[in-house]
C-alpha cells in the first residue's frame, strides 16, 4: 500500500515538473519583482520599432508669426496628400503618427532637422520625414520643406517658394514643392544636403535685401510711369503711337513686386490707357468730348460695343450699340433756366451747379425740344448732324457701366465714393460731379437724382428685346410710365445700382411736379446725342 502511494506521489510530481514547463505563467523569463524596480526607466513601450525604409511621415508645418493655423493646417494636409499621391513611399496615417507620440509624450513641435528627427524617425519606425516652415513676411508667404533621412537626420533634398497669394494659389506652390522633392528625391540619397538649413533670422536678412532692390526697382518703374503720363499730354502725337508708348511701359516691367501693390496699380493705369488710346484711334476724328455753346453742356464720347445687359435679378441679355454721346453731367438748374427760363426744383437754393429736380418726362422732352430748336441753326455748335435727346435704357447702362463693365455702381463697387445716396447725402441733392466719375469720365449716374431714359417700361421686354441698338417697347404696360434711373440722394444703395431699373408716371395727371414733397426733388435727367 505504501509503495503504491509512492508511485503515485511521483507520478503526480513529474506531471506538475511537465506544466511548469511548458505554462507561460511559470516562464523563467519572467522578469521577477526585485528585477522590474532594479530597471525602472525601461519598458516595453519604449523599445524602437523596426524601421521600415519604404514608410514615411509627414510633420505638421512649423509655423511663425503672423501665420494662422487656418493656414497651416491645409497646407499640412495639402502635403500629406501629394506624398501619398507620388507612389514612392508607404505614407504612416497621421492618426497612428499622433497616437505614438502621444504615448511616448514626445513633443513635436520645433521637431525639424538633427537628433530630433532620428528619435521620431526610431519611435515611427519609419525611412524617411517630410518638415518644413511656412512665414509671412509683409504680403508674402515663404514657404520652405525637406526630406529628411530618419536613421541619420540629414537633409536629403530641400524646396523652397514664395508666394504672394492666397490660401488655394499657396496650396497649389506647395503641390510644386513636393513634385520637386520627390523628383530630387528618386535613387540613392545623396551624402550630404544639396543645400544649407535656413534659419528665420537669415531669411529675414535675405528679404530686406531683396526688398531694398524692389524699392530700387519701383522708384525706376515710377520715373518711366511719370514719363510716359508727360508723354501723352503732348497734342501733336498720334493715339497709336501714345497708345504704344503704354505699352512698351508694361513690357518693360511685367515683374511682380512681392513687397508693395504699387506696381500693380501703375499697370492697372497703363492697361486703361492702352484701351483709351486704342479707342480714339478707331475714332476717325470723333472728338472724346464736346462742349454746346449755348448751355455749356459737356458730352462725352461713348464707343459702341457689346454687352451684357441686365442682372441683380433682371434677365440677362446681350446688347449692342453703335458709338453715341452722353451728357457727362445731369442737366443742371442752370442749364436749364437757360433754355426754359424757370426753375421748378424743390431745391432751388443749391445753387446752379446742381442737377435740376422736379421734372416729368414730358417736362424733359419740352426742354430739348427748345434746345434742338436753338441749337438747330446755330454755326457755331459743335454737333454737325443729330439731335439732343433722352438716352435709350440700354445706352444708359452701357455709359454707367463704363461701356458694359461689370460695375455694382457707375464707377466701382464703393458706393461712398461716386454716388449721394441715402446714407450720406444728408437728404438733399448736391452740385454735379463731386464724386468720383466712372472710367469713362462721368459723373453721378449712380445717385444724387434719378434721370429720365427714353423707353417706355416693360418688365418683360429684356426678354424680347432686339439685339442691336434696342429702343424699348413701342408702349408701356402701365400707362404713361417710363424708366428711371441711377437712384437719387433719398433712395438706398441697392437703388443707385447700375442695372437697378423701376418705372415712375411720365406725367399727365400722376406728373412728378403734382407730388408733395419726398419724390418731388429726386428726378431729373442727362441727354444723350448721336453724331
Amino acid at each position: 500500500m505504501f509503495r503504491k502511494t509512492k508511485l503515485i506521489f511521483k507520478s503526480f510530481l513529474a506531471m506538475a515538473v511537465i506544466i511548469m514547463a511548458v505554462s507561460p505563467s511559470f516562464s523563467a523569463e519572467k522578469p521577477s519583482k526585485t528585477s522590474k524596480s532594479s530597471n525602472p526607466e525601461k519598458t516595453e513601450t519604449q523599445k524602437p520599432i523596426k524601421r521600415i525604409d519604404t514608410m514615411i511621415a509627414v510633420f505638421d508645418l512649423e509655423i511663425t508669426e503672423g501665420v494662422s493655423k487656418s493656414v497651416s493646417r491645409p497646407l499640412s494636409e495639402s502635403i500629406r496628400r501629394e506624398v501619398f499621391k507620388s507612389g514612392k513611399w508607404e505614407l504612416i496615417d497621421r492618426g497612428n503618427m499622433d497616437k505614438v507620440f502621444g504615448e511616448q509624450k514626445f513633443q513635436l513641435s520645433g521637431c525639424v532637422t538633427g537628433q530630433c528627427i532620428v528619435e521620431a524617425g526610431q519611435m515611427l519606425g519609419v525611412g524617411k520625414i517630410v518638415a518644413g516652415t511656412v512665414s509671412l513676411i509683409g504680403k508674402t508667404y515663404y514657404l520652405s520643406l525637406s526630406l529628411i533621412n530618419a536613421e541619420t537626420g540629414k537633409i536629403e533634398a530641400q524646396s523652397e517658394d514664395k508666394c504672394k497669394c492666397e490660401l488655394d494659389d499657396l496650396i497649389d506652390s506647395s503641390k510644386r514643392l513636393i513634385a520637386k522633392l520627390m523628383g530630387e528625391s528618386a535613387g540613392e540619397p545623396v551624402k550630404e544636403p544639396t543645400q544649407k538649413s535656413v534659419s528665420l533670422e537669415e531669411l529675414e536678412q535675405n528679404m530686406k535685401r531683396e526688398k531694398a532692390e524692389w524699392d530700387k526697382k519701383t522708384e525706376d518703374m515710377k520715373l518711366s510711369y511719370n514719363k510716359v503720363l508727360e508723354y501723352e499730354k503732348k497734342e501733336n502725337i498720334s493715339p497709336e503711337i501714345k497708345a504704344n508708348a503704354w505699352k512698351h511701359f508694361s513690357e518693360s516691367f511685367k515683374e511682380n513686386n512681392p513687397h508693395s501693390t504699387e506696381d500693380d496699380t501703375m499697370r492697372k493705369k497703363a492697361k486703361t490707357q492702352i484701351e483709351y488710346w486704342q479707342k480714339m484711334a478707331k475714332r476717325k476724328g470723333k472728338p472724346a468730348e464736346l462742349k454746346d455753346t449755348a448751355t455749356g453742356m459737356e458730352f462725352v464720347l461713348v464707343d459702341g460695343g457689346c454687352f451684357q445687359m441686365g442682372n441683380d435679378g433682371y434677365y440677362a441679355h446681350e446688347v449692342c450699340l453703335d458709338d453715341f454721346y452722353i451728357g457727362k453731367y445731369e442737366v443742371t438748374q442752370g442749364q436749364w433756366k437757360a433754355i426754359m427760363g424757370d426753375n421748378p426744383s424743390k431745391f432751388d437754393d443749391c445753387g446752379d451747379n446742381c442737377p435740376v429736380e422736379k421734372v416729368s418726362w414730358d417736362d424733359a422732352q419740352e426742354f430739348i425740344s427748345k434746345l434742338n430748336q436753338k441749337t438747330k441753326n446755330n454755326p457755331q455748335a459743335p454737333f454737325t448732324k443729330g439731335e439732343f435727346r433722352l438716352p435709350t435704357e440700354a445706352e444708359w447702362e452701357y455709359a454707367a457701366r463704363s461701356g458694359g463693365k461689370s460695375e455694382r455702381y457707375s464707377g466701382g463697387n464703393d458706393i461712398d465714393s461716386v454716388a449721394w445716396y441715402s446714407s450720406n447725402s444728408g437728404s438733399k441733392t448736391h452740385p454735379v460731379g463731386q464724386k468720383k466719375p466712372n472710367e469713362l469720365g462721368i459723373y453721378d449716374m449712380s445717385g444724387n437724382v434719378w434721370e429720365w431714359v427714353n423707353d417706355w417700361y416693360d418688365e418683360n421686354y429684356y426678354k424680347d428685346s432686339p439685339k442691336d441698338n434696342p429702343k424699348g417697347p413701342s408702349s408701356g404696360k402701365l400707362v404713361w410710365y417710363r424708366v428711371l434711373r441711377g437712384g437719387s440722394w433719398l433712395h438706398d444703395a441697392v437703388s443707385s445700382r447700375a442695372a437697378y431699373r423701376p418705372a415712375f408716371s411720365s406725367g399727365g395727371v400722376f406728373s412728378v411736379r403734382r407730388l408733395p414733397g419726398g419724390w418731388g426733388g429726386v428726378i431729373g435727367f442727362r441727354l444723350a446725342r448721336t453724331q
